[in-house]
């Protein structure tokens, strides 16, 4: 019998991983601010600061995983896949040299 599942990133492990680490702060502020303890908001605002970017950081490196994957899906076609401005008018002197060169 064939296994069916499939492999799961270690990327999206972690995306899990950082929500479930910020619901749970959430919940320990919500909880220390009803019985009314002393909340230091210096190491809390520290805290959550540091699993926002280690959550934008993750979301940015599936990000870049996923282009890479799309570029590489393409490319052995003539489709341009351009990612920003600078990339597009690079693509375009290179055309421009080579229509240049073949004049010749």
């Amino acid at each position: 019998m064939k296994n069916s599942y499939r492999k799961v990133s270690k990327k999206v492990v972690a995306l899990i991983v950082e929500i479930s680490l910020i619901i749970i702060c959430s919940i320990v502020v919500l909880i220390l601010d009803a019985t009314k303890h002393q909340i230091n908001i210096f190491i809390w605002v520290g805290i959550y600061a540091a699993l926002i970017f280690a959550l934008l950081l993750t979301l940015s490196f599936m990000r870049f995983d996923r282009l890479r994957e799309l570029r590489s899906d393409f490319k052995d076609t003539n489709l341009p896949i351009y990612t920003d401005q600078t990339t597009l008018m690079m693509h375009e002197i290179k055309d421009e040299e080579e229509k240049h060169d073949q004049s010749k």
